[in-house]
């Protein structure tokens, strides 16, 4: 099967089965598995802006598909941060359950969310449109469009390669962290994992994961302030210890 064709399948299928799963019984593992899709559909998506513009999607559905990721993301950065907490609370002996249960309740709140926009959502969008991109691959020249898609992906490494001694600051850094994901999302469509510089590549976006769970649980902690201020008195003290702990384990000054 085409590269191209067996990418855009791969994600397709986990979306629709995170879509099922969201609606039936929401699981984390499909959760993540509809965020691998989303960000697969979102990379196909600026490379065919590059190499067949016409083939790109509606801009209506690619801002729901964006939305929904964003949405998505969040959810599961919040399931995240529930198990860093408890995995922080054995290792450090702090309680650390009123953090947790928050994040449980911001957890419940995304989760709300992400049901109302999947009532608006076209569950049919990514049916139709994984049989309108076979139907226009079949029509098209697969070498020729390989080679376009692996030179527009060697760019994206040239640039993130060359960002990589240049990040600073969380915007810069939050931004280079979604380029490393393109990036290797973009690696999985041209079925080319090995290339030089890949080795610096995995372990920068190694570090930015852990940086950004660390990032998000102190964000956590930032709006458990503002908006528990009692409570937060309360818990200065470990509240304070695990901020350190975390900006310490992120690297974060």
């Amino acid at each position: 099967m085409d590269p191209i064709l067996f990418f855009c399948h791969k994600h397709q299928q986990n979306i629709l089965n995170g879509l099922d799963s969201q609606r039936e019984a929401p699981a984390r593992e499909d959760l993540e598995r509809m965020i691998q899709g989303l960000r697969g559909w979102r990379v196909l998506f600026k490379a065919l802006r590059s190499a067949r513009p016409h083939w790109r999607p509606h801009p209506d559905h690619q801002e729901s598909l964006k939305r929904l990721l964003t949405i998505s993301e969040n959810l599961a950065d919040l399931y995240l941060q529930a198990d860093i907490l408890k995995e922080t609370e054995v290792i450090t002996g702090m309680d650390l359950s009123y953090l947790h249960q928050y994040t449980m309740d911001l957890a419940v709140k995304a989760q709300k969310v992400l049901d109302k926009h999947l009532i608006r959502f076209d569950d049919q969008f990514p049916l139709q449109y994984g049989e309108y991109l076979t139907g226009q691959l079949a029509k098209d020249d697969p070498g020729l469009l390989h080679n376009q898609m692996v030179q527009f992906t060697y760019k994206k490494i040239k640039k993130a390669l060359k960002r990589l001694s240049k990040k600073d600051g969380v915007k810069k850094m939050s931004k280079l962290r979604r380029q490393l994901i393109d990036t290797h999302c973009l690696l999985d469509l041209v079925d080319f994992e090995d290339f030089y510089g890949s080795g610096s590549l995995k372990n920068a976006s190694l570090f930015l994961e852990i940086w950004h769970n660390r990032s998000v649980c102190l964000q956590v902690i930032d709006r458990y302030r503002k908006e528990h201020p009692g409570q937060a008195c309360r818990y200065r003290g470990t509240m304070e210890i695990l901020e350190d702990y975390m900006q310490h384990k992120a690297g974060i000054t």
